[in-house]
């Protein structure tokens, strides 16, 4: 499972985009965020092979990459 944290000054949406070693788009996801502080989770990494993945959050015009490893 992948926990993703978010503090927003307002409530919107969160374009969540995951990415394979091969830079090809495996997930993409849009949620519905409330204004404050949130923890969601995510596990539609759980069918996927272990390797390197980017996971690409945009809400707004902020956007974040963050790189991880999947391995089991």
């Amino acid at each position: 499972l992948i926990k993703i944290q978010t503090n927003g000054a307002v409530q919107g949406l969160l374009e969540i985009q995951v990415y394979g070693g091969t830079g090809k788009m495996v997930i993409k996801k849009s949620l519905a965020v409330d204004q404050g502080f949130q923890t969601l989770t995510m596990d539609e990494l759980i069918d996927k092979p272990n390797g390197v993945y980017l996971i690409k959050l945009r809400r707004g015009k902020e956007e974040k990459v963050q790189k991880i490893v999947l391995a089991r």
